[in-house]
Parts: C-alpha cells; sequence; structure tokens
C-alpha cells in the first residue's frame, strides 16, 4: 500500500458527488490595526481579524472559499498540509497566480481527509503581520469521544515592520541578542570556564557566533490573537480535545498542562496511537490534537505555551477560580550551552524520555542515538501499518541544510532558491529524502501537497506528517510515494528563514515511471 493510498485509508471517506455539500466561504483581506502591547501597528488580517476566522469542513465536502483582496499589495493563501490540486496550493509564480489589489480569487478543492491543518498567506512576510488561521477537517464519524473541543492558535508578535526584521538579521547577527539581553562579552565567557571558551570558539567557526537559542526577539506570544485567554465553559471532569496550531514565524514552543498530562492522539493531521506526555515541544507550523481533562474540583488550570528560549509565553485558562499555574521553566545558560546542544540540558521533548517499547530492536534505536540521527519523535506510532510495495525501488536524494548565522543567508545543498534547479522526480518512484542538518539551528521542513513517513524507528508503523523538524547537526531521513504531478515546494517553515533562500522546488518529470 503506498503512502498516499495509506493516507486515504486512515482518514479518508470520500462521498460521491450525489451526496457531498459545499462549504462556502468569503473573506475580506485587508490591513487591520492592532494594539498588542500597547503600540498602535497596522497588521494585515482576514476579515478584520486575528488569527483569521477558522475554516471547518467535512469530508467528501468540495471546500469554496474566496478571498477579496482590498490592501494594495497582491497576496495568496497558502492551505499547509492539505492534500489538493496543485494548482490550488497557493505559492505565487509557482504553481497559484496571487490575487492582485482589489482583486478576488475563489479556491476550490474536495476534502479529502480529515484533520487540524492552517491555512496563511505565501506572499512575502505577510504570514507574520496577521494573515494565518486554522482549517479543520471532520470526519463523519467521530474517531475520539471527548466532551469540548478548542482550538489553540499560537503564534509569535512583533511591532516591527517584518521587513525591518528581516534586514536587522542580514545587518547584525546580534542585533536581536541586545533586545533581549543576551549578547555575551568575553569577560563573561572567561568567568565561565573551559566549556563556554571552546563553545565561543566553536561558534566563531561554524559561522553562529555565540549562542542564542531564536533568531528574533519577540514583543509578545499569542494564543487566539491574545496574549492570554479564559476558557470558563470548561468544566470539572470535562475532557477537551485540543487542536493545537503552531503558526508562529519563527519560534519553537513548549507545551505543558498544570492539570495533568496531555495524551497525543495526531500529529500533523494524522492519527497516532495515543501517547501520555507531561510536556511537549512544538515545531513551527506543525499540528497536535491532545486530550487534557479538568481536575475535579473548584479551581482553574493553565495551558501555557512557552517560547523556546523562555522569554515569553501565551497562556489558556481553563475553568474558574483560583488558577493552578504551570511552573515556570528555567532560562538555558547559554555560555554553558553549545549549538549542537541548543537547548537540550534545560528541557527536552517528552518523546525523548518515554520509557522504550519492549516490542522494538532497541540496538537500532541506540545505534540511532550514537550516530546523532532524529529520536525527537521517538515513540509515536502510526495507528495503520504501511506495508511497503514488493519490488519498488527507493531513490535517495541527499538535501543537506546549510547556511551562515553570521550573513543570515539560509540555503539547500548551499544555494539559495534563486540559484537552484529544480529537483526532478517521476511519478511512481518512491523518493527517500535525507535532510542532513549542517547547521547550529533547527529547521522544521515543510512539504508541500504530500505526506511522508518519519523514519523514527517504529519500522511500518512509522507515522506520516507533511512538516518534520530537523535537529541542529542531525540527520533526518523521509520518504513518500511519488503520486503528484507539476510542481510542489518544499522548504524551510522558519519565515525568516525560507525568505532568505532555503527552499526547493520538486517537480514531477512528465513521463510515468510505469509507463
Amino acid at each position: 500500500m503506498s503512502i498516499r493510498i495509506l493516507c486515504f485509508t486512515l482518514l479518508c471517506f470520500i462521498s460521491t458527488a450525489c451526496f457531498s455539500s459545499v462549504a462556502k466561504y468569503s473573506f475580506d483581506v485587508d490591513y487591520q490595526e492592532m494594539n498588542i502591547t500597547g503600540e498602535n501597528i497596522q497588521a494585515m488580517a482576514i476579515n478584520n481579524q486575528i488569527p483569521a476566522p477558522t475554516i471547518e469542513a467535512m469530508i467528501g465536502d468540495s471546500l469554496q472559499v474566496t478571498f477579496n483582496n482590498h490592501m494594495d499589495v497582491e497576496t495568496s493563501i497558502h492551505w499547509h498540509g492539505v492534500l489538493l490540486p496543485y494548482d490550488q496550493d497557493g505559492v505565487p509564480y509557482l504553481n497559484t497566480l496571487p490575487i492582485p489589489p482589489n482583486e478576488s480569487f475563489t479556491y476550490e478543492f474536495e476534502i479529502k481527509h480529515s484533520g487540524t491543518y492552517w491555512y496563511h498567506s505565501h506572499t512575502d512576510l505577510q504570514e507574520q503581520r496577521g494573515i494565518y488561521g486554522a482549517l479543520i477537517f471532520k470526519d463523519k464519524q467521530p474517531r475520539y469521544e471527548y466532551d469540548l473541543e478548542k482550538v489553540l492558535v499560537f503564534s509569535d508578535w512583533t511591532n516591527e515592520n517584518p521587513k525591518d526584521v528581516m534586514r536587522n538579521l542580514k545587518r547584525n547577527d546580534h542585533y536581536y541578542a541586545f533586545k533581549k539581553d543576551t549578547v555575551q562579552s568575553w569577560q563573561e565567557v572567561l568567568k565561565n570556564g573551559q566549556i563556554a571558551i571552546q563553545n565561543r570558539i566553536n561558534g566563531a567557526l561554524s559561522r553562529m557566533g555565540p549562542m542564542d537559542i531564536s533568531d528574533v526577539a519577540y514583543d509578545a506570544f499569542l494564543v487566539n490573537g491574545k496574549e492570554s485567554s479564559w476558557m470558563s465553559d470548561v468544566k470539572p471532569g470535562d475532557t477537551v480535545r485540543l487542536r493545537i496550531i503552531n503558526a508562529a514565524a519563527s519560534s519553537y514552543f513548549y507545551l505543558n498542562y498544570s492539570g495533568g498530562n496531555m495524551t497525543i492522539v495526531e500529529m500533523d493531521g494524522m492519527p497516532i496511537e495515543p501517547y501520555q506526555v507531561d510536556k511537549l515541544q512544538i515545531a513551527i507550523a506543525e499540528t497536535y490534537d491532545v486530550m487534557v481533562t479538568l481536575p475535579e474540583g473548584p479551581g482553574g488550570f493553565e495551558f501555557r505555551a512557552t517560547s523556546e528560549d523562555v522569554t515569553g509565553y501565551a497562556s489558556v485558562y481553563f475553568g474558574s477560580g483560583d488558577i493552578t499555574n504551570v511552573k515556570d521553566l528555567s532560562k538555558p545558560d547559554l555560555y554553558m550551552v553549545d549549538h549542537s546542544m541548543h537547548d537540550k540540558p534545560q528541557i527536552m521533548s517528552a518523546m525523548e524520555t518515554q520509557p522504550m517499547d519492549p516490542n522494538m530492536d532497541h540496538s537500532q534505536h541506540l545505534m540511532r542515538q550514537s550516530n546523532s540521527e532524529l529520536i525527537e519523535y521517538y515513540g509515536l506510532r502510526s495507528i495503520t501499518p504501511f506495508e511497503p510495495e514488493d519490488n519498488k525501488s527507493i531513490r535517495e536524494i541527499e538535501l543537506k541544510l546549510t547556511g551562515s548565522m553570521e550573513r543570515y543567508v539560509w540555503s539547500l545543498n548551499d544555494l539559495i532558491l534563486s540559484e537552484s534547479e529544480k529537483i526532478i522526480i517521476k511519478k511512481g518512484e518512491k523518493i527517500r529524502l535525507k535532510l542532513v542538518n549542517t547547521t547550529m539551528m533547527k529547521h522544521p521542513i515543510h512539504f508541500h501537497g504530500h505526506f511522508f513517513r518519519v523514519d523514527n524507528g517504529q519500522g511500518n508503523y512509522s507515522p506520516l506528517k507533511h512538516t518534520v523538524n530537523v535537529p541542529q547537526m542531525q540527520t533526518v531521513e523521509i520518504e513518500f510515494d511519488a503520486n503528484d504531478e507539476r510542481d510542489w515546494f518544499l522548504h524551510c517553515h522558519n519565515l525568516y528563514h525560507m525568505k532568505s533562500g532555503m527552499a526547493a522546488v520538486i517537480s514531477y518529470d512528465d513521463s510515468d515511471i510505469n509507463s
């Protein structure tokens, strides 16, 4: 069974045309004045709100969404994680024309799979300015039992014009370290001893400079457009399905819940075997569906998303009364943490600390650890096994994630998008992409229009995703069946990394490998 067919087997209930319905939306895209931190800022919004309105549809529906562009610049909409025709994908000048000023465009496609996804502009840096929203596709027969459902869209907010942010990153790699008060002096480096000195030297040799966790100093972190939100309709004993979307431009988050553990049931819209964690890292552009329960008794409980550099957080409060808060995370000691370890001493992904599956080949897992390969999604298993097709060879393509923090240039195989040629594949091939991160920064890699299996040591139960985190100085391998046509975008979903060049076009050859 192919990966693409597997996606449909897992999630699809495709109605015939006579039973399908049309889910219609019409939205206005315009400038919107926002005041998040006490300063009036001209942002961009859909229907005057950030995030944009949540779009919902059922499997088998035809989704029709019209966007009326009232701005004086062009815009676009990409449907992140959705299987759809190439000309509806929304990458300007690649597969869909942008929406010019004062004109409209209607996207239309059939909903073929359920899950939590999102939509956002793929024009310039508009996503950072507010053009993003949740996308919820539902099964006609619910897969889970719960009392309430909540959509949580986490994001980062800057009062600066995003174009100025990019200019600042390009001209001075210390610019936002000053704003965050994380500039490292040689006096402090020497005071912290040999490890700090070696870390500083390693940073210079790798063109990364002194250690920092994230590129940009943000003015706020938001959940559903606010720094905090109360959801008092959640009552003691209620089980809540949280549809969590990281719509940040360049921020990873740590998720914690003061009311107990979280049970992951879906990742990037794909169902997995329920997996219980007490903390969770969510990469840029990923989605997770988790179940939480509000404890019995009086009081409320906090669900918190803390930025990876621990400079701020956004909170949702469930229930009412006195709040039990999440314990604050300690800030990383940047002198004692080198780029290759990044944030690991302060907090580890919960997936890295779970007990091993007794049915797994642990020697293979240990070998993978010693080879510095991906262990971040270890423990997550698809609910249905993938059955490889007999006698189907795999073509491996290696992509090195490359770049320089000092010049703020990010690339693939040392070539930025404008310098690189298309990566040619043929319909009918099975492709293994070997993503080799040669940099000291994490990169969330997203492949448009496809799901892929992440090799996380779970064999045929390896999970399906559309966005995968590639940790610093590590290698991640993903596989997909080439079962589409035309051109599809692959890129780092850190908005500023993508804008500076870390992207490529994967293009289908006109000929079919089986023809």
